[in-house]
């Protein structure tokens, strides 16, 4: 249970990260070229599995230091809206960002129900994506492969210009009856020795618009687009129940091929670029492929022939500026939070204890006489009266210690002061007062009252 929660978690920071990225998509989309871009989502892809751990932050603040909630976090990845740990039927909290907590009571049902549902989510989508990615390869292998006296497989072709490296080994076949060229990642190619893609191509094609088309998929092995579509994929079947997964993965898409697009267009002729815009046009459906092919004519055709028709090569400048830039903006969501946060709130861990609000004042003024030397330890029959009549925490407390900490200020007889309190919040044990330092009356804005 607490896999599926810190899975859970792991979704819900992903889709924040998503989420924002798709918020900033015009700016993005203004400053950066399209390859620039899908780095930049691959800092969303990479939140829950490629995460930098705290300590590894880059950047003096990261998209996490502004999202992440007052409740601890899952094995360091990812900040815990829902509780990091199940530890039996009880009170809980949701952990909203900002540090809104929403109480709740979870049941053993209720947890064995969410994991049902998560898990048949996952092989619904597998078997779709099974199914529909096995019967386009299915057709796509019946056809013949090019073997290396093709005239498309000569010198002067594609493949010959795009240097395609020794992992990136391709095989190209011309099918008649295909619905759309594409290339596709073999995933066990590997360890088998075969080519690592298979670049399909429709037959109907004319010479020239074959070799723009090859041009095209070749360039998606060169940028390594199959790879990060599979990471993606494997994030969208694992996180189906995230609407804000699905848009991301549709602009992510988008931006593939858009990137794709850009870099044949600088290897060509105005013809030839002129070719390429009408082929766009003819073959370009515009229609979203969720499993993992690459496809030449998916993901809005007009958008891509409109990019096309108003390319313009940039100056070195400008793009060492941008991928700057792109480096700092992937570097910030990417990051993870520098601060360390507390796995529950306390009066939540008194509660999971069975104690009350007038056992927690009178343990706290027991610890607190120890602390300021006033009782002898171990001897509470001994411990002095404080008079606590007010306990103040603030909600926003980020505790840099290892243990989590509570920030508490507590007014006595004698006047204000400040109690660092802690305790082992993953299994509810509060272990007490870590100090008590006698302070001015604080300022009180924006922390709660606990008694």
């Amino acid at each position: 249970m607490n896999f599926i929660l810190g899975q859970l978690n792991i979704g819900l920071m992903l889709g924040l990260t998503l989420g924002a990225l798709l918020l900033l998509r015009p700016v993005l989309m203004r400053i950066f070229s399209p390859q620039q871009r899908v780095v930049i989502w691959l800092a969303g892809w990479g939140c829950g599995y490629l995460n930098l751990r705290k300590t590894s932050s880059l950047l003096p603040v990261t998209f996490q230091d502004l999202v992440t909630t007052r409740t601890g976090r899952f094995f360091d990845a990812a900040p815990a809206f829902l509780p990091s740990a199940y530890l039996g039927p009880g009170p809980y909290h949701l952990a909203l960002p900002g540090g809104l907590l929403v109480r709740v009571e979870l049941r053993d049902w209720l947890m064995w129900g969410l994991a049902a549902v998560w898990v048949a989510g996952m092989a619904v989508m597998l078997l779709l994506f099974v199914l529909r990615g096995g019967r386009l390869l299915k057709l796509a292998r019946r056809g013949r492969v090019l073997t290396l006296d093709d005239p498309l497989l000569q010198e002067d072709s594609p493949l010959q210009e795009e240097k395609i490296t020794w992992k990136d080994s391709v095989q190209v076949r011309i099918v008649p009856g295909l619905p759309a060229s594409f290339v596709h990642y073999v995933l066990c190619a590997l360890a088998t020795g075969e080519p690592t893609h298979e670049v399909f191509l429709q037959e109907e094609l004319s010479s020239r618009r074959l070799r723009l088309v090859m041009r095209h998929e070749l360039e998606h092995v060169r940028l390594c687009h199959p790879w990060w579509k599979v990471l993606a994929t494997f994030c969208l079947v694992e996180f189906w129940w995230n609407p804000l997964v699905w848009l991301g993965f549709r602009a992510f898409c988008r931006d593939l091929e858009l990137a794709c697009d850009a870099a044949v267009m600088k290897r060509l002729s105005p013809e030839d670029r002129r070719e390429y815009a009408r082929t766009l046009v003819e073959l370009g459906a515009g229609r979203q492929l969720w499993e993992s092919p690459l496809a030449f004519g998916e993901c809005d055709a007009a958008r891509r022939v409109k990019a096309a028709a108003g390319w313009r090569p940039r100056r070195w400048p400008r793009t060492l500026a941008t991928w700057a830039a792109a480096a700092a903006v992937y570097l910030f969501f990417l990051g993870g939070s520098r601060v360390s946060y507390p796995s529950q709130d306390l009066m939540l861990a008194w509660e999971r204890e069975g104690r009350s609000q007038t056992e927690f004042v009178q343990t706290l003024n027991q610890e607190m006489g120890e602390k300021l030397g006033l009782t002898p330890p171990g001897l509470p029959g001994l411990a002095p009266d404080l008079g606590i009549a007010e306990v103040w925490e603030a909600p926003n407390w980020e505790a840099r210690e290892r243990v989590p900490v509570a920030a508490l200020w507590v007014r006595t007889r004698a006047g204000w002061y400040y109690v660092p309190y802690g305790w082992w919040g993953e299994e509810a044990d509060t272990f007490g007062v870590l100090r008590a330092e006698e302070v001015p009356p604080p300022d009180l804005s924006g922390v709660v009252r606990l008694a």
